[in-house]
């Protein structure tokens, strides 16, 4: 977990970081300039919040074990916003109808904490709890998956055995912090670690169904998921076992024109057609590769 707390002490020192500039540049600023940089701020949020935090551009950004936690720009933000409410809020007495007189200053750092603690929050929030209880259930090189929760987990398994890595579900569940599921970055944690002393890493793509038949050279796992809204006829899958709107991982195994051999965890080998890849998968792909880092 050495990698996680460094990671955690890093966003902490941005925090405080962004917490003084902010206070910095509105230092002599009004009331109204605060006010107009903190909406930006939350404008900022937003946008990183809805189309970059689960782009997988942040594994490009920050290729490292840590990637959790290092992507996660919501502390930096909040340090921002706690820097322009210290500015914004004076310290000078003000009395409010029913309660009393009080001063800027206990105000400010209740603020501060607050969005302080807001941060902060966001960092732990991957490291609290536990993982599920798994078993170690093997068919020759497939791990099946023993909870409800350790698809990726067994997925990954699965995928370190192609390249002659054994770990088992429960370790794998372990190393990606699997709780009530798998975030893809800590899938993407677990083969890092995994694989460091392979002189290989993994890498997190979006492709095109084409794009993947063209690439496509060794196993890889697919983040899948039966999506809520979907156009079309859903009963089917959902009486294969799929529930709307929850990921799910499954091993692509091979390639067979329109037919795509993959293994699922929870069920075994299946043979998905282009149509049921179209409706499943949605363009992200963990493969491995060579480190090419000293």
């Amino acid at each position: 977990m050495s990698d996680l707390y460094l990671g955690i002490a890093i966003l902490v020192a941005l925090m405080v970081a962004s917490f003084l500039l902010a206070a910095w540049l509105t230092r002599r600023s009004s009331t109204v300039t605060c006010d107009v940089w903190a909406a930006i701020t939350v404008i900022g949020i937003a946008v990183y919040a809805r189309w970059i935090w689960e782009d997988t551009l942040m594994a490009r950004l920050f290729p490292y074990s840590n990637l959790i936690i290092l992507s996660n720009w919501f502390p930096i933000a909040a340090g921002f916003l706690a820097g322009l409410v210290w500015q914004r809020i004076r310290d000078t007495p003000e009395r409010i109808p029913g309660l009393g007189t009080f001063r800027g200053l206990p105000r400010r750092i209740f603020a501060t904490v607050i969005l302080a603690a807001a941060g902060c929050s966001t960092l732990v929030a991957p490291l609290l709890g536990e993982p599920p209880e798994c078993g170690n259930e093997w068919d020759g090189d497939l791990c099946y998956q023993t909870s409800g929760a350790t698809c990726s987990a067994a997925a990954a398994s699965t995928l370190l055995q192609f390249y002659g890595v054994y770990a088992s579900e429960g370790e794998m569940a372990e190393r990606c912090l699997t709780r009530r599921g798998t975030n893809w970055k800590g899938l993407y944690r677990g083969l890092t670690l995994t694989l460091r002393s392979q002189q290989r890493r993994p890498e997190v793509v979006d492709l095109a169904i084409d794009e993947l038949k063209k690439q496509f050279a060794d196993p890889c796992i697919l983040q899948c998921e039966l999506k809520i809204d979907e156009d079309g006829p859903t009963l089917p899958y959902e009486l294969n076992g799929w529930v709307p709107g929850q990921a799910h991982s499954v091993v692509l195994m091979d390639i067979r024109g329109d037919r795509f051999q993959v293994f699922d965890p929870s069920v075994g080998m299946e043979v998905w057609p282009r149509d049921a890849m179209q409706t499943l998968w949605h363009g992200q792909v963990f493969r491995v590769i060579a480190d090419k880092k000293p």
